[in-house]
């Protein structure tokens, strides 16, 4: 467990970096860290972390969008570890279908705005 803890850790502390660095945005949310636990516990966790991320959190425009940029993130932040690259492509899995997933949703309950704000933000 405690190699759990200091897996997830490390990658908060890179993740936060990256963001102060990218416009000083404040992470507000634990999605990163999540992933990050989950990554020990192989894809059926990542999967069913994803999953609740999705199902609990898609209506809130903030908090989806920090996901997606966790996930995001999460797609290239392995590429230069051979060992790893089942997570690249994972995660760049996940991104996409979490992307098809979001503007769904926000374009069936007339969200428009939300849609904006949000490819705003991630790009």
């Amino acid at each position: 467990m405690n190699d759990v803890l200091i897996h997830a850790m490390n990658e908060e502390r890179i993740f936060e970096g990256m963001l102060a660095e990218i416009g000083g945005y404040t992470r507000k949310y634990t999605f990163f860290s999540d992933l990050a636990i989950a990554e020990c516990y192989g894809i059926d966790a990542i999967k069913d972390t994803y999953n609740r991320i999705m199902k609990e959190w898609i209506g809130n425009r903030d908090a989806i969008c920090e996901a997606l940029i966790s996930i995001n993130y999460k797609s290239w932040r392995f590429a230069e570890e051979p060992d790893k690259q089942d997570l690249v492509e994972f995660y760049s899995e996940l991104y996409y279908k979490a992307l098809d997933e979001v503007v769904k949703y926000y374009e069936e309950n007339d969200r428009n705005d939300d849609l904006v704000y949000i490819f705003g933000v991630l790009d």
